[in-house]
């Protein structure tokens, strides 16, 4: 395998002079928000960091942001910027040993696949090292991707190496590339691991020390339910690597081969002057394709391999519907192990609207907008701590929209601390422009203040070009959480 070291192939290495500016002076273009790749990241030391592509006199250019006072401010420079360059797919994610950012760069029907690397982040001029082309001169990379493996999680240790995976799909055969650096400093050319002309998204990876795990939507029938007829739909798969991408496992649906195997949901239906019916109704509906709910985490524990791998998917009832439920799945990481699935969002409410919104209401009844369109699945988790969220938007056929945040205080099994915020409570928050066409982007690390209240970072692209950052109090207090745990262990032991 052809290893690429910074130190050899510094094709464009610019240090820009950082602009200090309040958030909604960062520009951006909208496609940087797009996508699965992660965009703003909240750090072990509880800076943020944040990656995008704006406007430059040659096209555009990869910027870098930095924030050490929870967003109110942001130092922003140039990382890549050459003649009659274009910046897309732009992904990042960070460990101890610095900052990671996976790009594209197009230059007329040219386009590179690339990684820059910076060992202070937070540095008043970051010094980012930008590398050659990590993948096949005839391929067309889209849709990047972008892991960090750290040695421990807040106080664990760990035995692994601070290994990093990226990767992306080619556009012409739908064929999917991992590259895995085995130390965070040299990065090898990405590896073919999946042909799969059905693919209709890139590589989503997670890693940790040697293993990697790629999860990836496909139209393709083996995937796919096979009791239902083809619809055109995407499904989950994955495949798995424990020896550093070097061999993969075949790929696997991650709800199973029938649609009997896919997890269900409550469906109320309310008519006027009639009793509400439930049911439960079956996730095996597939996805139209977005990419934004496929993202994957894992956390680890002290000296051993016990790490957990969480996967957020969007899921509907149908093929024909447009309403979209978020499912985190989780399995250790131990062979063999099996994947438990949990439904994050709102149940799902039918019928008349104004018969919802007074049955809703009555008990104080927490569903879905009726009717609604559902998008932008994100999954987010606190460090050496039980609480998970999966953030998304819903959209009413009206017009309205409210960003919701499903939470869940055990490690994922029960997403049962819902919050809603409209487009007005937004605004107090910090998103100005909220509404239906609203692209953002969340930390897949959760974030706590001195109380333990947690909160999940967000960057929204606003109508101007300008990004719009809010911190979201998910419900949830840490300190509280581990005191309760603390005192069941107490319990126990005596």
């Amino acid at each position: 395998m052809l290893r690429v070291s910074f130190a050899g192939v510094l094709l464009s290495t610019l240090f820009a002079s950082p602009v200090y500016a309040q958030p909604d002076q960062m520009r951006s273009t909208e496609e940087s928000l797009v996508g699965g790749g992660r965009t703003v990241m909240r750090m072990a030391d509880g800076a943020l960091v944040a990656t995008f592509a704006r406007a430059a006199d040659k096209g555009r250019e990869l910027a870098f942001a930095s924030s050490r006072d929870n967003g109110q401010s942001w130092q922003t420079s140039t990382v890549f910027s050459a003649d009659r360059s274009g910046v897309l797919h732009t992904a990042i994610d960070s460990n101890f040993q610095g900052s990671y950012i996976a790009f594209v760069s197009a230059s007329g029907k040219q386009s590179v696949a690339r990684v820059a690397y910076t060992t202070d982040p937070l540095a008043a001029r970051p010094a980012f090292a930008v590398s050659g082309a990590l993948m096949p001169a005839d391929t067309a990379p889209v849709d990047g991707f972008i892991q960090a493996s750290r040695v421990g999680w807040g106080e664990k240790a760990d035995k692994n190496a601070e290994t990093v995976a990226y990767g992306w799909q080619d556009a012409k055969s739908k064929s999917l590339y991992v590259g895995i650096s085995p130390d965070g400093k040299n990065f090898p050319v990405a590896r073919k691991v999946l042909a799969d002309p059905h693919a209709t998204s890139g590589p989503s990876v997670g890693i940790r020390g040697k293993y990697v795990i790629v999860s990836y939507l496909t139209t393709d029938p083996a995937i796919a339910p096979s009791d239902l007829k083809a619809s055109g739909r995407s499904y989950q798969a994955w495949i798995e690597s424990r020896d550093g991408g070097a061999s993969w496992s075949k790929p696997q649906p991650l709800f199973g081969p029938t649609s009997a195997s896919y997890p269900s949901i409550d469906v109320t239906t309310v008519r006027p002057g009639q009793p509400a019916d439930s049911e439960q109704a079956r996730l095996s509906g597939g996805t139209s394709g977005r990419v934004g709910g496929i993202l994957v985490w894992e956390t680890t524990k002290a000296g051993a391999d016990s790490g957990i791998v969480f996967i957020l998917s969007e899921l509907s009832t149908s093929p024909a519907s447009q309403q979209y439920t978020g499912v985190v799945s989780f399995r250790p990481l131990a062979p063999g192990a099996t994947w438990t699935h949990s439904i994050a969002g709102h149940k799902l409410a039918r019928g008349d609207v104004k018969a919802i919104e007074a049955y809703t209401a009555a008990a104080g009844r927490q569903f879905a907008l009726p009717d609604a369109t559902t998008r932008q699945f994100q999954y987010s988790a606190l460090v050496d701590t039980p609480v998970r969220s999966a953030s998304y938007v819903e959209v009413s056929k009206s017009g309205s929209a409210r960003l919701t945040v499903a939470t869940s205080k055990d490690t994922g099994k029960n997403f049962d601390q819902l919050r809603s915020f409209s487009a007005a409570e937004l605004r107090t928050l910090g998103l100005r422009d909220f509404g239906p066409a609203t692209v953002f982007k969340v930390s897949q690390c959760l974030f706590q203040d001195r109380d333990g209240q947690v909160y999940v970072d967000l960057l929204a692209y606003g109508p101007q070009g300008e990004l719009q950052y809010a911190r979201l109090p998910v419900g949830a207090n840490a300190q509280a959480i581990k005191a309760a745990e603390a005192k069941a262990q107490l319990v126990v032991a005596n």
